[in-house]
Protein backbone atom coordinates (compact mmCIF):
# COMPACT_ATOMS: atom_id res chain seq x y z
CA UNK A 1 0.00 0.00 0.00
CA UNK A 2 1.71 3.18 -1.03
CA UNK A 3 1.39 6.86 0.86
CA UNK A 4 -1.00 9.33 -0.25
CA UNK A 5 0.99 12.37 -1.42
CA UNK A 6 -0.08 15.69 0.69
CA UNK A 7 -0.12 18.74 -0.91
CA UNK A 8 2.61 21.37 -0.10
CA UNK A 9 1.44 23.87 2.39
CA UNK A 10 -0.32 26.69 2.57
CA UNK A 11 0.60 28.46 5.31
CA UNK A 12 -0.82 31.31 7.76
CA UNK A 13 -3.46 32.24 4.79
CA UNK A 14 -7.24 33.52 5.63
CA UNK A 15 -9.22 31.53 2.95
CA UNK A 16 -12.66 33.75 2.48
CA UNK A 17 -15.35 32.24 0.32
CA UNK A 18 -13.87 29.44 -1.92
CA UNK A 19 -14.34 25.49 -1.76
CA UNK A 20 -11.71 24.19 -0.30
CA UNK A 21 -10.83 20.44 -0.80
CA UNK A 22 -9.40 18.78 2.61
CA UNK A 23 -8.55 15.48 1.22
CA UNK A 24 -4.45 15.67 0.69
CA UNK A 25 -4.54 18.78 1.78
CA UNK A 26 -1.64 20.91 3.99
CA UNK A 27 -3.05 24.07 5.88
CA UNK A 28 -0.92 25.08 8.65
CA UNK A 29 -2.67 28.38 10.60
CA UNK A 30 -5.42 28.95 8.24
CA UNK A 31 -8.57 30.72 8.99
CA UNK A 32 -11.44 29.94 7.04
CA UNK A 33 -14.62 32.02 6.34
CA UNK A 34 -17.80 31.89 4.71
CA UNK A 35 -16.30 29.11 2.67
CA UNK A 36 -17.44 25.61 1.66
CA UNK A 37 -15.59 22.92 3.03
CA UNK A 38 -14.91 19.30 1.38
CA UNK A 39 -13.61 16.59 3.07
CA UNK A 40 -14.12 12.25 0.85
CA UNK A 41 -11.58 10.39 3.85
CA UNK A 42 -8.37 11.51 2.11
CA UNK A 43 -5.21 11.75 3.82
CA UNK A 44 -4.63 15.68 5.15
CA UNK A 45 -2.43 17.93 7.47
CA UNK A 46 -4.26 19.23 10.26
CA UNK A 47 -1.72 21.99 12.10
CA UNK A 48 -4.15 25.08 13.85
CA UNK A 49 -7.21 25.29 11.58
CA UNK A 50 -10.01 27.79 12.50
CA UNK A 51 -13.84 28.15 10.40
CA UNK A 52 -16.30 30.65 11.05
CA UNK A 53 -19.33 30.49 9.09
CA UNK A 54 -18.32 27.74 6.69
CA UNK A 55 -20.49 24.58 4.93
CA UNK A 56 -18.97 21.10 5.45
CA UNK A 57 -19.56 18.20 3.00
CA UNK A 58 -18.84 14.60 3.80
CA UNK A 59 -18.86 12.84 0.65
CA UNK A 60 -17.18 9.30 -0.30
CA UNK A 61 -15.36 7.61 2.33
CA UNK A 62 -15.57 9.95 5.21
CA UNK A 63 -19.65 10.34 4.41
CA UNK A 64 -20.12 6.86 5.03
CA UNK A 65 -17.91 6.66 7.90
CA UNK A 66 -20.55 9.92 9.40
CA UNK A 67 -23.39 7.82 8.57
CA UNK A 68 -21.65 4.53 10.24
CA UNK A 69 -20.75 7.18 13.69
CA UNK A 70 -24.18 8.52 13.62
CA UNK A 71 -26.13 4.40 13.18
CA UNK A 72 -23.68 3.89 16.53
CA UNK A 73 -25.09 7.05 18.23
CA UNK A 74 -28.42 6.38 17.64
CA UNK A 75 -28.80 2.90 18.50
CA UNK A 76 -31.44 1.42 21.20
CA UNK A 77 -30.21 -0.37 24.24
CA UNK A 78 -27.20 -0.04 26.50
CA UNK A 79 -24.12 -1.36 24.63
CA UNK A 80 -22.21 1.72 25.19
CA UNK A 81 -22.23 2.81 21.38
CA UNK A 82 -23.85 6.77 22.06
CA UNK A 83 -20.99 6.74 24.88
CA UNK A 84 -18.33 5.57 22.35
CA UNK A 85 -19.01 7.88 19.80
CA UNK A 86 -19.32 10.90 22.52
CA UNK A 87 -15.71 9.32 23.82
CA UNK A 88 -15.08 9.29 19.98
CA UNK A 89 -15.33 12.82 19.60
CA UNK A 90 -14.27 14.01 23.07
CA UNK A 91 -10.24 13.21 22.08
CA UNK A 92 -7.36 13.09 22.73
CA UNK A 93 -7.12 9.17 22.88
CA UNK A 94 -4.93 6.35 22.66
CA UNK A 95 -3.46 5.95 19.34
CA UNK A 96 -4.78 4.05 16.52
CA UNK A 97 -3.66 0.62 16.10
CA UNK A 98 -4.09 -2.28 13.81
CA UNK A 99 -6.26 -5.24 14.17
CA UNK A 100 -4.95 -8.40 13.70
CA UNK A 101 -7.41 -9.93 11.20
CA UNK A 102 -8.35 -7.01 9.21
CA UNK A 103 -5.21 -4.10 8.27
CA UNK A 104 -6.55 -1.15 8.83
CA UNK A 105 -6.51 1.68 11.58
CA UNK A 106 -8.94 0.31 14.83
CA UNK A 107 -9.59 3.97 17.16
CA UNK A 108 -9.32 1.53 20.02
CA UNK A 109 -12.74 3.17 21.58
CA UNK A 110 -15.53 1.69 23.48
CA UNK A 111 -15.16 -1.25 26.15
CA UNK A 112 -14.29 -4.08 24.69
CA UNK A 113 -10.73 -3.06 23.18
CA UNK A 114 -8.12 -5.34 20.76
Amino acid sequence: MTTPEINPITEKQAIEGQCVMLDNANYEICAFTKCEIVYRGGAMSTVKWRFKECDFYFGEAAGLTVLFLRGLYNMDGDGGTKQMVENLLRGPHDPPRYHPLYPRWRLGYGRDRL
